[in-house]
């Protein structure tokens, strides 16, 4: 099967809306249809499960059944996985027969929580506000509508009193409030008449309740994961949760670390008992909360590029020629082979829309004058520090140094590209990467068969950079001393001398003058060759 994906950036940024069946803009087709057979496979387990409690006779303490139900969406960061939520409905509104049988209630960020906010209440008010508004619609004077409304609040008023309230038991709220004057199983049968009596109002069979970003609220990241296995194990609530398996891993051990030893023991056997029995908890956990058979892995950027297409108005490119277009704007006097070592496919679809929006591709047909141009790589530069890559960073921030302050009196060391010295900075680049000395002192290996030999060029090294430097990409070696780099006073004394004629820089003439060099006339100049390739490649100041 082909498959062909559209970044449209002719669109508001915003705008995630692709799962209505649009040209290739959602690129997660394959979870999709994985999502989809999931969400079938729950509903048809909801809807038994109704069938059971409604079998049963006593209607105050039904029997109630936990299932592991909870749809893991996971990819690394940037992958798109707030869209892929974000978009679920729609998915599921456009690729099943059964779409009136499942209520999506709106996405929730736990890192939008408050403070003191109880995750489990956050499901209970926003289930709450959904049937309230549900129940404002439909008309009160129904005598089904009347019981289901007499159904629901009495369910309420009985989950309520299980989870407490401030007013009534002294600030004791949530599990505190469990523990001290209830049971689990009460609470949990209330939870279970709660949702039961919310989805026969809402005319659906389950409600899928979507969760995002669990493993950036790092701080409440257990405690909403352990909610999900507690609370969201109701068969009729589907819990579709967003995050990096890896980070949820993580964290998860971190809380158990805290529980199964301590860092201050003394007895390490116990202390390395408790990382095993960690370790072990944490995968029996992960495995009981999110089953490996509802876990929903989206397809990685790399997948996606070859076959991408950038829309920009009327505009179409692959990405495939975009990244030519881009290679051949900003690294036009490179060869193909070095523009390529250095340049970074973006990793993430976040990055590659950040890239693509700041850098659009009619900008690559476009005569721009040194005002555009110093724009235009002031945003190259600035995904180069998002990439962290020096080089493309040196590069860009040299070529705005060059169309901005670029004269006839220009100094080759404002370039970044070739100031070692400036490179080091770290405040500036605290993420430069590239060793300074270990390039240096590996050149020096092989310098003594150029006539190197003896003299004291590691310490001269060593006095100019301080150990662990790092600059911003790898730097050639420098112009080590060496024999043959030697032209003593008597060689030049004793070398013929050149006439240069025809010499038309007033300034160069003047100067020569001035040092008493030999001159005959306006325009005729003496030189020795020695001198002058003195003058030419080296600097007084360094060579004596």
């Amino acid at each position: 099967m082909t498959t062909n994906y559209i970044l449209d950036i002719s669109k508001e940024e915003y705008r995630d809306d692709y799962a209505d069946g649009a040209n290739g803009e959602l690129w997660q087709i394959y979870a999709k249809q994985q999502l989809i057979s999931d969400l079938e496979s729950i509903l048809s387990d909801a809807k038994k499960y109704k069938q059971f409690r409604s079998s049963n006779s006593n209607s105050n303490h039904k029997k109630t059944w936990l299932s592991h139900n909870a749809i893991l969406v996971s990819s690394p960061r940037g992958t798109g996985k707030t869209v892929f939520l974000r978009n679920s409905k729609s998915m599921w509104d456009t690729g099943s027969t059964k779409k009136d049988e499942l209520y999506f209630l709106d996405v929730i960020d736990p890192t939008m929580l408050m403070a003191n906010d109880s995750f489990s209440n956050v499901i209970v008010a926003q289930i709450y506000q959904v049937v309230s508004d549900k129940l404002s619609q439909n008309n009160c004077c129904d005598e089904r509508n009347r019981k289901l409304r007499e159904t629901f609040h009495k369910s309420l008023k009985q989950l309520a009193e299980s989870m407490g309230k401030n007013v009534e038991f002294n600030g004791l709220t949530g599990i505190d409030k469990v523990l001290k004057y209830s049971s689990g199983i009460q609470l949990e049968n209330n939870f279970h008449l709660f949702v039961e009596s919310a989805i026969a109002i809402l005319g659906c069979n389950a409600i899928v309740v979507t969760i995002d970003d669990v493993d950036m609220a790092l701080d409440r990241a257990f405690e909403v994961v352990d909610d999900v296995r507690r609370f969201l194990g109701c068969p009729y609530l589907i819990p579709i949760v967003s995050g990096d398996i890896k980070l949820y891993e993580h964290m998860t051990q971190t809380h158990f670390d805290e529980k199964a030893y301590d860092n201050l023991t003394e007895d390490e056997q116990l202390k390395e008992n408790g990382q095993k029995l960690s370790k072990e908890l944490t995968t029996a956990y992960l495995t009981k909360v999110f089953p490996a058979s509802m876990r929903i892995g989206l397809f990685s950027i790399e997948r996606i590029l070859p076959k991408l297409s950038i829309w920009d108005d009327e505009e179409q490119v692959t990405y495939k020629n975009y990244r030519e277009e881009l290679l051949n704007r900003f690294y036009f006097l490179c060869h193909n082979r070095d523009a390529r070592r250095y340049w970074s496919d973006p990793e993430s679809a976040r990055e590659l829309s950040q890239l693509v929006r700041v850098i659009k591709p009619k900008v690559f047909r476009e005569n721009n004058n040194d005002i555009k141009e110093i724009e235009l790589h002031n945003s190259f530069k600035n995904w180069a520090a998002l990439k962290k890559s020096g080089e493309l960073f040196a590069h860009s921030e040299s070529a705005i140094t060059w169309l901005h302050e670029g004269n006839e009196s220009f100094d080759i060391r404002n370039l970044l590209v070739f100031n070692i010295v400036k490179q080091t900075d770290k405040v500036a680049f605290p993420w430069s990467e590239y060793d300074v000395l270990t390039t240096q002192i590996e050149a020096l290996d092989s310098l003594p068969e150029q006539g190197g030999k003896g003299y004291k060029n590691l310490e001269l090294l060593k006095s100019s950079f301080s150990k662990n430097l790092t600059c911003l990409k790898a730097m050639p070696p420098m112009e080590f001393l060496v024999k043959d780099f030697w032209i003593t006073i008597p060689t030049i004394k004793n070398s013929k001398q050149l006439k240069i004629n025809n010499i038309e820089d007033k300034e160069l003439l003047s100067e020569a003058k001035k040092l008493g060099e030999q001159w005959q006339s306006e325009n005729i100049l003496q030189y020795t060759a020695e001198q002058l390739l003195l003058d030419v490649y080296t600097d007084s100041s360094l060579y004596s």
